[in-house]
């Protein structure tokens, strides 16, 4: 593996989602690469890429869906990266998720 002082951002992000056992959230990923918490949008950007190029290498950006803390509503048919803003069902903002992680086809 290369010197992890020279890998770029969407490298750590690419090696982390891989080598995880769990699904990630973007807190998860900025929390675990020392990351300023304003780099939230700059995280999804990345993960859009991320789930681009990793099907060319065989695997795939696995996105569990995001799911509403106040009425449970799960957003099951969103292949989106980023953070949906307020649910549809009840219009409460506290959205928990999306995960990710990356895994072999």
């Amino acid at each position: 593996m290369e010197d992890e002082q020279f890998l770029t951002t969407r490298e750590k992000i690419y090696i982390l989602l891989r080598n995880t056992r769990r699904p990630l959230s973007v807190k998860d990923i900025i929390f675990a690469l020392g990351l300023q918490t304003q780099d939230k949008h700059g995280i999804e950007n990345h993960l859009y890429h991320i789930m681009k190029s990793s099907k060319r290498k065989g695997e795939k950006l696995v996105i569990l869906p995001p799911v509403c803390r106040n009425c449970g509503y799960i957003f099951n048919k969103r292949s989106k990266t980023k953070n949906p803003s307020r649910c549809p069902k009840c219009g409460s903002y506290r959205i928990d998720g999306p995960w990710y992680k990356i895994e072999e086809r």
